[in-house]
């Protein structure tokens, strides 16, 4: 249905008008193709991207902070964190000027896929099936998702996303 919306807009788009026949035609409604280009106006675009990177990396962070917690102990997971870690996030709490609870909240999420890869073998359970066989993959789509978040956390350098920039948030 994407690409059907996404034609007829280019159509119309290169027509430099809505043809309602055309529409019928291709089988779009007036009215959906009304709200697929509101939705790809840049600004609900971003929020909607914004939403789901929040989501995706407030789940994570629960995630590692979980399984850590489920094998260390509430007193021990920080612990369990490469020291290099540790000293990063603090310095980051330390430098807000309204800090967190935890130094683990200022985990970023190469660090936490750090973690992950630091106790691979905790971290089975929860992964899914796709990367539990292929860690590369893993890292690799951290690296992604983290890209996308800091375009969408840092406008000023004016990226254009794209569907599947929002498809894989």
């Amino acid at each position: 249905k994407r690409k059907v919306l996404e034609d007829a807009a280019q159509e119309v788009k290169s027509h430099g008008g809505e043809d309602l026949r055309r529409l019928r035609e291709i089988g779009v409604a007036p009215e959906d193709l009304e709200l697929f280009r509101s939705l790809r106006q840049r600004r609900v675009f971003a929020g909607d991207l914004y939403e789901h990177l929040a989501e995706t990396e407030i789940a994570v962070h629960d995630m590692v902070r979980t399984v850590l917690k489920a094998e260390f102990g509430d007193a021990g997971y920080w612990r369990s964190i490469p020291i290099k870690i540790r000293k990063s996030c603090q310095a980051r709490r330390e430098e807000d000027d309204e800090p967190g609870d935890s130094p683990f909240q200022y985990t970023t999420l190469i660090e936490l896929a750090e973690i992950i890869d630091e106790h691979w073998t905790l971290f089975l359970k929860k992964l899914p099936p796709r990367y539990v066989s292929n860690r590369k993959t893993l890292k690799k789509e951290f690296r992604d998702l983290n890209h996308i978040r800091n375009t969408v956390m840092h406008p000023v350098k004016r990226r254009k996303w794209t569907n599947d920039d929002f498809e894989f948030a």
